[in-house]
């Protein structure tokens, strides 16, 4: 069975489910997760799908965090990131099924 991509009507459930989120934001947090792993190709949709879902599920959670969870550590600004940033990451992609946190 094939996943087929659907980020416009990810970004209407997002609307949905969480009217505090900027639209725009969103689908630039799904564009992130399209492109953090240029050399992979980015992510398929389905990973970035589960990621999503795990942030629109948390009241705490925004775009901008599911965009810092995709981006693969070192290609982003700064040399390393800090110890909070990688407990948040490693417990979303903890939280994903089949997947195992970056630290």
């Amino acid at each position: 069975m094939t996943v087929h991509p659907a980020p416009l009507q990810l970004a209407d459930l997002a609307a949905e489910m969480r009217p505090d989120w900027d639209r725009a934001a969103f689908q630039q947090a799904l564009d992130t997760c399209r492109f953090a792993h240029s050399d992979d190709d980015g992510w398929d949709f389905a990973r970035t799908l589960r990621l999503a879902a795990v942030h629109l599920a948390d009241p705490s959670a925004s775009p901008r965090d599911l965009a810092a969870a995709a981006r693969p550590f070192g290609r982003h600004a700064g040399a390393k990131p800090s110890a909070a940033y990688r407990e948040i990451v490693a417990e979303a992609l903890s939280r994903l099924p089949g997947q195992r946190s970056e630290s």
